[in-house]
This record gives C-alpha cells, structure tokens and sequence, in this order.
C-alpha cells in the first residue's frame, strides 16, 4: 500500500512539474506528410513540432490519420498529450494520451483515453481500437531513442479527416515512472491546425496561393502545382527554386528558374511539374518553393499531394456494426481505384479475421482503366455471436507483377 503511494505521489508530482507548463510550437499550421515507420528518423521526412523535456516532437496527418515522433535521451519516456476537440484537457471524453518508452530494446506503446464527463471526476479508458490500428517502431543511437507513431482512425471518426480541422496537443519528455498519471491533472495544450499548404518563411508584401491540378497521382502520371505569386516588382525577387520534400525526393524534379515577370495585376505564375517514376513509395509529399530576392530576402511555401498506390481500396462510407449475440450477416460496399494512367488489372482477395467468412464479393478480378477509375464491389461477411471491438479487413491486390496489401477497419459496438 505504502509502494502504491510512493509511486501515485511521483507520477503526480511529475504530472503537476510538467503537464501544466506552456508547451512552445514552432508552427501550428501542420502538413500532409507520410513517413516510413521505422524508428530512424530521416531527413525531410518528418515536420518538426516542438522541444520539452529534452523530447524533440514531431507531428504531421493525413485524412483519419497522425504521425508522431519523438527523439529522447535514454532513462525518459515521451508523453504526447491530444485533445481531438480542442476544447481543453479536462472537458469531454475526447483526450488521447499516447505514452512511450524504450523497453527491453524496442519501443513500446500504450494509448488511454480521458474521459473528464462523469459526475465523480475525470477517469481513465482504455483505447482498444487505436491500440489494434497503431503502428510503432523506435531506434537507438548514441545516448539517444527514436520512436515513430502512425494513429490511424479504426472508424471512430475522432482524428482530423479533412483541411482546416483543429486539435490540442503537446509533447513532453519525462522522468520514467511506473504508475499512472492521474486523471485530475490538467495539461495546458497548444492548438494545431490541419492543412495541405503553408508559407513556412514570408516575404512582407508577398502572397503565395496554390493550385493543384494533379493532388493524387500513380507512377507514370505527372504532377502539375501552379505557385500564384501577388506582390510587385519592388520586392526584387529573383529566382524560384522548386524541388519536392519527404521519402523519394530525389526523385522529383527540381526547377531552378528566374523569377518571371509580373502581371498587370500584380502577380506572377510559377509552375512546376514532376513525373513520378519507380521507385516512388505511396503516400503524402510535399512541393516546396523557395525565392530569393536581390535584397537577400527569401521565402519558402509548401503544398502536399499523394502519390498513390496502383491499386487501393476504400470503404464507401465508414461502418459501426452493432454486437449480436447470435451469428450476423453484413454487406460491406467498398471501392477499388487506381491512379495510374495505365490500364491496371489483377485479383483481389479480402482476408477477414479468425472466426469471420466472406461469403460473397471477398475473391473477384478488377479491370480499372484510366487514372481514378473505380470499381464498386460488396463485401459479405458473415461475424461471429458475440464479436466486439476493432478488427482488420486486409485486402490484398494480386496485380501479376506484384502484391499490394491494405488493411481497412471495423468497429463492432
């Protein structure tokens, strides 16, 4: 019993020292940017959020998904702290703490939700679904651990699926402790916001706009950004340089050109246009512009777009499907699409979990031609009597030449 108070007053005493400092972000404004979870953190891979208790943090999203990072010294742990509403820690039940730690040479991960909405106080809940859904990895090097996070949303609608959505967060570093932090302590979060595009060092009297023509695209299509400059000849910009930032950058194009000239209103175009070639891994980059001026001003703006697996599956709506005591049938509409310009044909099969079957529409061939054709198909699946909780469809595209895998989630309440 005394054991038990020791440790509750230590995680309480570093909760109170830590949680409820002003948590410093370098820039709110947060990218479409997918890394590869590995642990190693590359360069250019990641979008740098802020530094407290000698964790350096790291936070990008993409639609019903979030990147974290961290880097911390050995003997701490790192504490990301999220309020999906933005509406303060201690309010709703829609706070996500995801706390990490190097242990027996990996790095491990355990998510809570708080819930602040019952009468008697705050509580703890456990987070199955995001547990099942999360992918993590860390590394070491020197004196120091990596670790690297993908929330992926298993249907519950509560992480940030479109531009302009907000949340609450910080990062922490802290001293390791064994128990749990109580629920009753208030953290002081920072704000985010969610977009494709940022001007990440401006110019005075400068406005950047972007126009996207291609933001999904598959190997052998092109990528077409059209960066929309206002300002006037006095700003002595001189050149533009565009390149692409993230995994497989070195594989865009780089533009290095003189800046061109101004309108009669005002504005100047620069565009930029990239092939996507093999061996382009899927997911969520970012066009970078930098300019340069006479006077040694500079200014950069960043705009994400996706490059896209040759074949993808996405459900037609998201599912909750209610837990039955007997054995239940359910009809899951879904798509298969393709971004490639090519003509794309294959096989598909749906592996469902142990105890589940697909009756119909689980094993079928696809021909999708063109760039964002579509095949709507349905899945039957028949779900076990008392089946509860989050479960994984893996959909695996057999294209000849190669296998895609992608898991899609189910929520049984």
């Amino acid at each position: 019993m005394l054991a038990t108070l020791v440790l509750l007053a230590a995680a309480s005493s570093v909760g109170q020292e830590t949680f409820a400092t002003p948590f410093a972000i370098e820039t709110p404004e947060r990218l479409m940017l997918t890394p590869f979870v590995d642990g190693v953190l590359e360069t250019a891979e990641w979008d740098s959020l802020g530094d407290a208790g000698g964790a350096v943090s790291y936070l990008q999203w993409e639609p019903g998904v979030l990147h974290l990072a961290a880097t911390s010294p050995f003997g701490r742990e790192i504490v990301f702290s999220l309020d999906m509403a933005n509406d303060g820690w201690l309010r709703g039940e829609d706070n996500l703490e995801v706390r990490l730690r190097w242990d027996g040479g990996r790095a491990t991960a355990r998510l809570r939700w708080l819930d602040a909405t019952p009468a008697t106080g705050p509580l703890w809940k456990p987070a199955p679904g995001f547990e099942k859904a999360l992918v993590v990895a860390g590394a070491q090097s020197g004196e120091l651990w990596s670790v690297e996070v993908t929330l992926i949303d298993p249907g519950s609608g509560r992480l940030p699926a479109r531009n302009k959505g907000t949340l609450g967060i910080r990062a922490d570093g802290v001293p390791f402790v064994e128990d749990d932090y109580p629920a009753y302590l208030p953290r002081t979060l920072t704000p985010v916001r969610f977009t494709d595009r940022r001007l990440a060092t401006p110019i005075e009297g400068l406005k950047v706009s972007y126009e996207v023509n291609t933001p999904v695209m598959g190997v052998g299509g092109e990528v077409w950004i059209r960066f929309t400059f206002e300002g006037s000849e006095a700003l002595g910009i001189r050149r533009a340089v565009v390149d692409g930032v993230g995994l497989n950058s070195t594989n865009l194009a780089l533009l290095n050109t003189p800046f061109p000239l101004w309108d009669n209103k005002n504005r100047a175009f620069v565009d930029y246009k990239t092939p996507i070639v093999p061996p382009a891994l899927p997911g969520y980059r970012i066009a970078r512009v930098r300019l340069q001026s006479s006077s040694g001003d500079s200014a950069e703006a960043h705009v994400s777009y996706r490059i896209a697996a040759i074949a993808e599956f996405d459900w037609v709506q998201p599912h909750v499907v209610p837990s039955r005591d007997s054995e239940q049938r359910i009809r899951l509409p879904f798509y298969v699409r393709t971004f490639s310009p090519e003509v794309v044909r294959g096989m598909y099969a749906v592996l469902t979990p142990s105890g589940w079957r697909a009756e119909e529409g689980g094993d079928r061939n696809f021909s999708l031609r063109g760039m964002g054709a579509a095949a709507r198909r349905v899945l039957q699946l028949v779900v076990p009597p008392g089946a509860k909780g989050t479960f994984p469809l893996v959909f695996r595209a057999d294209l000849g030449d190669r296998t895609i895998e992608q898991t899609l989630w189910l929520t049984v309440d």
